[in-house]
């Protein structure tokens, strides 16, 4: 049967009906099923087999014709038209196909982009992260006066003396791209539309900050509060790089040399050398005692006053002053104080330098710092006070303050 379907290689059948070309193609398209030119020949034959015979039998014979031969012409004539008749609706079932196809691609296409859509919004965490969460002090309850741990730091679950590493699952948008573009969730212009800029991470408490993009994973910006914190914070990382870092460095280096001082020398303070102190030309009389009082004094008042700016203020700076150091009393006790300020200072430094590290280490942001603050170092309450609760008023420039003693 095959020898029908192909006379001479033609690719014509007996009735002279083939399909084109493009059959084989739209049945690798998938717009024709498989099979569906072999199907055609044989509907052509049989078609065109009975078109033949119906239109001859269906003819009359009474034509005058002179010879049957035209009859016969006739019902192959007809057998023709109904052999050609299967190639034909093969286009028309490929057209049909086509459109079906094209349509429910473009549902598929819609459904998939409402599926992709509703991942986007939902931001469910498909990556994770070791990430650095700074340190934290000891609950102050748990030091006595001078600072000294007294408690077990176990005890104090929040403490961290150094910074630890976390992992933190977040949503990450590049993870959820690629997986949708490899599942055909996506197509690339979709892929490419959505793509963000690279990216970097870091823990603020229990969340996953976007460094690159100003936001939490969780679609929030930076607040206004931490907007401020780090416009107020650039001043004062510069004054630190600059010259903070050594004048921290010289007032160590100053209290120092006053504990020295009093611990191993003689008539630095105490009530007469004090009294004598306070008397105009004081200085002439007790020299060394002068100079161990202003590197005490002075780098309370003025060095951390440079260092600290609008957050040291002058209330303060008394305050301060009144706590480390009285040349009127015992030089033992005296050197018990200036130690004790010898480590706030310190403690102050430590702090500075670890905000500075932080502020470089995360592109210039404080976002997420949880360290040590310099005022809580020197024992001063998180806002500067023009008050301070105490029992001996004191008048400082017009500004009624009340004194600490310690």
């Amino acid at each position: 049967m095959k020898f029908l379907n192909d006379i001479a290689g033609s690719g014509l059948n007996v009735f002279g009906a083939g399909g084109n070309g493009t059959t084989k193609q739209l049945e690798e398209l998938g717009l024709l099923a498989p099979g569906a030119k072999e199907k055609a020949q044989s509907q052509s034959l049989m078609r065109g087999l009975l078109g033949s015979v119906v239109a001859y039998a269906a003819q009359p014979k009474n034509q005058n014709y002179g010879s049957g031969i035209p009859y016969i012409a006739k019902g192959l004539q007809q057998g023709m038209i109904e052999a050609q008749k299967p190639f034909d609706n093969l286009n028309q079932t490929a057209m049909q196909n086509q459109k079906i196809k094209a349509y429910k691609d473009e549902q598929t296409a819609k459904d998939n982009y409402a599926e992709f859509s509703k991942g986007m919004g939902l931001k469910e965490h498909n990556m994770s992260k070791d990430v650095l969460v700074p340190g934290n002090e000891l609950n102050p309850n748990m030091k006595d006066e001078n600072g000294v741990t007294i408690g077990n730091p176990a005890l104090d679950s929040n403490y961290r003396p150094e910074p630890t590493l976390e992992q933190k699952s977040f949503f990450d948008l590049k993870t959820y791209l690629d997986k949708k573009l490899a599942d055909g969730t996506i197509n690339l212009e979709q892929y490419k539309a959505n793509l963000p800029e690279g990216a970097d991470y870091m823990a603020v408490g229990d969340r996953v900050f976007n460094k690159t993009s100003g936001e939490y994973v969780d679609g929030a910006g930076m607040s206004e509060g931490e907007k401020a914190l780090d416009k107020a914070y650039a001043a004062d990382h510069l004054k630190w790089e600059q010259q903070g870092r050594g004048t921290f460095g010289k007032m160590e280096s100053e209290l120092t040399e006053a504990i020295n001082a009093l611990e191993n020398e003689e008539n630095i303070t105490g009530k007469v050398v004090g009294a004598v102190l306070n008397t105009t030309g004081g200085e002439l009389t007790y020299p060394r005692a002068k100079a161990v009082q202003d590197y005490v004094l002075t780098t309370v008042q003025k060095s951390l006053r440079e260092t600290l700016g609008a957050q040291f203020t002058a209330v303060e700076g008394k305050m301060l002053m009144d706590r480390a150091y009285n040349p009127l009393l015992s030089q033992a006790e005296n050197a018990k104080r200036v130690r004790r300020l010898l480590g706030e200072i310190k403690e102050a430094a430590q702090a500075k330098e670890a905000m500075a590290q932080y502020w470089n280490d995360n592109n210039g942001s404080l976002v997420g710092y949880r360290g040590p603050s310099v005022r809580s170092a020197l024992k001063l309450p998180d806002t500067p006070d023009e008050t301070q609760v105490g029992t001996e008023p004191v008048d400082n420039g017009g500004i009624t303050v009340t004194r600490i003693d310690t």
